[in-house]
C-alpha cells in the first residue's frame, strides 16, 4: 500500500464548456435594390473599413430621376416665393400660398426619395471586418436576396457556450477564461467573461455564457474552442490523489494512518476534481497521511506501517501482524 502526505496548495476553480468562435460583427452584405451590377469593388479576403464602397449597381436612371426631382424641386420653390411676395402685394390670397408650399414640400419629399434611391445602388461596408468571397460579378443582376459577400470581424471575437445550471451560480461577469481549440494545438488564448444569460432553459436546463477575446490572431470564426473559465481561487486547498477517496452508502472518505500507525476511515466532503486529484473542503488536515493503494484489503482500524518507498518514491504503507492488520 502506498499512502500520500496531505498538503495545501493554490487551486484554481473553473468551469468547462465547450463553444464556437463567432465574430462579435458579422454579417452576409446584400444590395438593397435590385438590378445589373457595374462594378464589385473590393478582393477575396480584402480588410476593408467601415464606409468602403464594395460594389455599385448601375444608376443612370437613379441619377436621371434624382436630377429630374431636384429641378421640379427648383421650380417649386420659386413658385412658392412669387406667391408670398405676390400675397404681401394683396395680388394673391392665403391659399395660393398653401398650394405653392404644399407643391414645395411634396417636390423635397420626391427628391429626398430619388436620392435614397441612388443610394441604394452603392453597397458599402457597415463595420471595420475582413470581406470573404466575392460571391457576384459585375453585370449580374442581383437582388435583395443576393449575397454580394460575408464580413467578418477578426478584432472582436466571441465564444458562445451554454453551462449547466448547477455551474451558472460560480460565473460571473469579467471573470477570466483560458480558450483552446483543436485546430491550434498547443496555443491557449485568453479571454473574459461578458455576459451570462438571465434565464435558464427551460428545455436544456442550461444557461447562454459569452466569453470575448481580442482577435488579430490565429482564431476564425466557426473554430470549436474548449472554454475554462476561471471562478475564484482557493490560496491553501487540500487536495489528495483520487485514488485516496473511498466511495461508500455513508459518502466519500479517506484512510488517514495516524501517528500510532492505525487506519481510521475518515468523512471528507470533497469539491473540485482535476485529472488525478481532488480537492478535500472538510475532513482532512495539512499533514496527515492518506492510504491511496491497497484500499480493497484496508479495514477500519487496521494497523499498518509507514516505510520508504525508495529513491524518489512515496511513502509505502505495509501491514503489521496480528489481528486488524491489513494484508
Amino acid at each position: 500500500m502506498r499512502v500520500a502526505p496531505v498538503a495545501a496548495s493554490p487551486l484554481q476553480e473553473r468551469v468547462e464548456g465547450t463553444g464556437v468562435v463567432e465574430a462579435r460583427s458579422s454579417a452576409e452584405i446584400r444590395p438593397e435594390a435590385s438590378g445589373p451590377l457595374a462594378a464589385v469593388a473590393f478582393r477575396d479576403g480584402e480588410k476593408v473599413r467601415k464606409g468602403q464602397v464594395l460594389a455599385r449597381l448601375r444608376d443612370e436612371d437613379a441619377r436621371a430621376q434624382l436630377a429630374e426631382a431636384e429641378a421640379r424641386l427648383a421650380l417649386a420653390q420659386n413658385e412658392l416665393q412669387r406667391a408670398e411676395a405676390l400675397f404681401g402685394r394683396n395680388n394673391a390670397s392665403q391659399a395660393d400660398v398653401d398650394r405653392a408650399r404644399a407643391d414645395r414640400d411634396l417636390a423635397a419629399a420626391q427628391t429626398a426619395r430619388a436620392r435614397e434611391t441612388l443610394r441604394r445602388t452603392v453597397i458599402v461596408a457597415p463595420f471595420d471586418g475582413t470581406a470573404d468571397r466575392r460571391m457576384v460579378a459585375p453585370g449580374e443582376v442581383v437582388a435583395p436576396a443576393t449575397v454580394v459577400t460575408r464580413l467578418e470581424s477578426l478584432d472582436d471575437l466571441a465564444v458562445d457556450l451554454s453551462l449547466p445550471e448547477g455551474d451558472v451560480a460560480a460565473v460571473a461577469v469579467g471573470q477570466a477564461a483560458r480558450i483552446a481549440v483543436d485546430a491550434l494545438p498547443g496555443q491557449v488564448f485568453e479571454g473574459e467573461v461578458s455576459f451570462v444569460g438571465p434565464r435558464v432553459s427551460a428545455a436544456t436546463r442550461t444557461v447562454p455564457v459569452r466569453v470575448s477575446l481580442p482577435g488579430g490572431g490565429a482564431l476564425r470564426p466557426g473554430l470549436t474552442a474548449r472554454i475554462s473559465i476561471v471562478t475564484r481561487t482557493v490560496p491553501d486547498a487540500l487536495l489528495v490523489p483520487t485514488e485516496a477517496i473511498v466511495e461508500s452508502d455513508k459518502g466519500p472518505g479517506a484512510y488517514v494512518v495516524g501517528p500510532d500507525g492505525k487506519a481510521t476511515l475518515r468523512p471528507v466532503e470533497t469539491g473540485t476534481r482535476l485529472a488525478d486529484r481532488v480537492r478535500v473542503v472538510s475532513g482532512l488536515s495539512p499533514g496527515d497521511a492518506v492510504v491511496v493503494e491497497g484500499l480493497v484489503k484496508l479495514r477500519p482500524g487496521a494497523t499498518v506501517r509507514i516505510v520508504d518507498g525508495g529513491a524518489g518514491g512515496p511513502p509505502q504503507a505495509a501491514g503489521a501482524p496480528g489481528e486488524g492488520a491489513s494484508r
